[in-house]
């Protein structure tokens, strides 16, 4: 992966105490949550703890609520990084998909997408 594109995610820490827990935005748009709680590391996709869990590694023992070093918290940031950037293309390839399925999608040749188009097939799933 590039690290040009990893650079454009961009993690905050919210709590550098206990326990200790980030945003992650890229362009300015927040992206995902990750936090530390019970020894467990997660990486959520979506604006909360709410969101899609992407990425969850054991840190620590069930009380731990912060990394062990800061090779630990470089490898995992590093890890949330690159899961949040893989969400961030599906959901864009997910949503392209839709629209190519749904005939919503405009052709480049003619501004418009025919469902019966073979220029419009794609294989799904094999």
């Amino acid at each position: 992966m590039s690290k040009i594109k990893l650079e454009k995610i961009r993690i905050e820490s919210t709590c550098a105490t206990y326990p200790e827990q980030y945003e992650a935005f890229c362009d300015g748009q927040h992206i995902g949550y990750l936090c530390i709680r019970g020894g467990k590391f997660r990486v959520y996709y979506g604006p909360n703890v709410n969101g899609k869990l992407l990425y969850e590694a054991t840190v620590g023992n069930s009380r731990c609520t912060l990394f062990n070093s800061s090779y630990q918290r470089a490898h995992h940031l590093k890890q949330a990084k690159e899961m949040l950037y893989n969400a961030m293309v599906q959901e864009i390839i997910d949503k392209v998909v839709d629209r190519i399925q749904d005939g919503t999608l405009p052709h480049p040749g003619d501004g418009m997408l025919y469902k019966d188009d073979p220029r419009t097939r794609i294989r799904l799933g094999g």
